[in-house]
């Protein structure tokens, strides 16, 4: 009998493939137009099944004809429309050996930018940048400015995922400015939006709220001209957060709320997490900590979901191991811990070369103590009720004081945006050339002041000295001193060789005026010694000593 049904599905199903075939095989028959057409028609409704007989159609066709341009462009769609990575990737190694038989360049740059941004949509940065890199060396003299800008967009856009802003967002304003120039063409326009979105978070993550907000309009401005569903939602939502740096918190909740929908459609996990966190930061702030609770869990499923969290949401962690002690619930609180360590370890994995220094208000050392300690309590609990009940009070209490009273209290931060004088031509320029003296390290003059560097800027010392305490938060020495500091972690990040360099060596490196001052503002910034966080390095990267 079950034989019999097995026979009865199997003839159902053969019965089904030959019609679908039938169906791709008629279609075929129908003009390169009908069917782009047609696959055009599911662009807003990507997970509709019915668009692969039009795809598959498209593609039989090119190979009956052995018209691999057509081809090439078959496999792009079946790019855009599969949801898989493994298939995804699959259509871009076709792309890629069909470009190769064009022997068109352009269309070989394209299937390896193709096939890296796959790799960037999932999170997998490392063979994203390979095949950048490889598209890059493609590049010649012949290349469309369209395509080479693409190249340089998606650099740019790995840069930024790294944290790399001040370069990411130089790479971004050189194609801002092509796309701009040539934005009446459709594609051309789609890039001008896709940089100024990037260089408006950009923007916020550099605390530069008020030029940010001014990018997020102007983009949803030109989108809603434009009719272009994909950036109005994306630019709303840049406009939620916004509002929240502005601490309108009801605002945010109800913009990025009304986004949620739209997100969850275009699987971008990683913008629905961000979308999550800052409508659960809104309701904290709105002391509705349960409500923010419920989102933060939320971000915690797309983070076992997809195995990838943007390390910037790693407070939505802190929150729930903070409720979890709250709320004496040791076995919530034991999963979040270890649910921020492997977050930690991802972060690390997944950005070799992005500097380890992360303000956190747990480090590993003190969760690795606490998870300690709730292990112990969960271990215990059946047989010492009383006991534990007691310890588990203390415990809170200490939790409480340490985290709150030494960590979280005083790194909170109130969010203002100043209001200066300086004309805002003035402002915008003396912004573009601090961007630029931070690309090209001009900080590392070893006797550099404030009245030179004004000089430099052809403006004077009260307008930069305002700006820089606008803009970076703290004064023109501070500001050096970072700079200094964030340059030596990346030699030291990078390279093993700088691991045994002397603290001399490293301040000279770093045009410090001594090794005392260079161990101040290092330790200042990061909380260690120089000789301490090489320790670690030399740890983490099993550097002889």
């Amino acid at each position: 009998m079950k034989t019999y049904l097995q026979l009865i599905i199997g003839f159902i199903l053969f019965c089904l493939s030959i019609e679908n075939v039938f169906a791709i095989d008629t279609l075929s028959a129908q003009t390169n137009e009908f069917l782009v057409q047609k696959i055009d028609s599911f662009q807003y409704d990507k997970n509709n099944t019915k668009v692969w007989k039009y795809i598959n159609a498209y593609i039989l066709k090119a190979k009956i004809r052995k018209d691999n341009e057509t081809l090439f462009y078959g496999y792009k769609e079946g790019i855009f429309y599969s949801s898989d990575y493994l298939d995804k990737l699959k259509y871009a190694d076709s792309t890629i050996f069909t470009a190769q038989k064009t022997r068109n360049n352009d269309f070989i740059i394209q299937s390896y930018l193709s096939k890296g941004l796959i790799h960037f949509q999932f999170k997998k940065f490392q063979p994203a940048l390979e095949n950048y890199l490889i598209a890059e060396k493609k590049l010649n003299n012949q290349s469309s400015e369209y395509i080479s800008y693409k190249v340089i967009f998606n650099l740019a856009l790995i840069k930024f995922h790294l944290k790399q802003f001040s370069e990411s967002d130089v790479l971004f304003q050189k194609c801002s400015s092509f796309f701009e120039k040539n934005s009446l063409d459709v594609n051309h326009h789609v890039y001008f939006l896709n940089t100024l979105y990037y260089r408006a978070q950009i923007l916020q993550a550099q605390q530069k709220y008020k030029r940010a907000s001014l990018l997020n309009q102007q983009g949803l401005r030109l989108s809603q001209e434009n009719e272009n569903i994909y950036f109005i939602h994306y630019f709303s939502f840049s406009t939620g957060i916004d509002y929240y740096i502005e601490n309108n918190f009801q605002q945010t909740i109800n913009l990025l709320t009304k986004e949620l929908n739209y997100l969850e459609k275009q699987e971008d996990f990683n913008t629905l997490s961000k979308a999550y966190f800052y409508i659960g930061k809104s309701f904290e702030k709105l002391d509705n900590f349960k409500t923010s609770i419920e989102y933060y869990e939320k971000i915690d499923q797309l983070f076992n979901q997809y195995e990838f969290l943007d390390s910037d949401l790693r407070p939505a962690y802190e929150s729930l191991i903070d409720y979890s002690t709250k709320k004496n619930d040791y076995k919530n609180q034991l999963y979040y811990i270890n649910q921020l360590l492997k977050l930690d370890r991802l972060t690390q994995r997944n950005f070799v070369k992005l500097s380890p220094i992360i303000q956190k208000e747990y480090d590993e050392k003190e969760l690795l103590k606490l998870k300690k300690n709730v292990e112990f309590k969960l271990r215990f609990y059946p047989f010492l009720m009383i006991s534990i009940f007691i310890l588990s009070l203390i415990s809170v209490f200490v939790i409480y004081k340490r985290f709150y009273k030494n960590n979280l209290l005083p790194r909170k931060k109130t969010i203002s945006l100043p209001i200066t004088d300086i004309p805002p031509e003035i402002l915008l320029d003396i912004s573009k050339q601090l961007d630029e003296f931070e690309v090209n390290q001009q900080f590392l003059q070893p006797t550099l002041t404030l009245s030179q560097l004004a000089k430099s800027f052809k403006t004077n010392s009260a307008y930069l000295s305002k700006i820089i305490n606008l803009e970076k938060g703290t004064n023109f020495s501070n500001y050096i001193n970072q700079l200094k500091i964030n340059y030596i972690l990346n030699l030291l990040t990078n390279s093993k060789k700088f691991h045994q360099h002397s603290i001399s060596d490293l301040a000279e490196l770093g045009s410090f005026t001594s090794a005392r001052h260079f161990s101040d503002a290092f330790f200042q910034m990061t909380s260690l010694r120089p000789y301490e966080y090489i320790r670690q390095l030399k740890s983490q990267f099993n550097t002889p000593d």
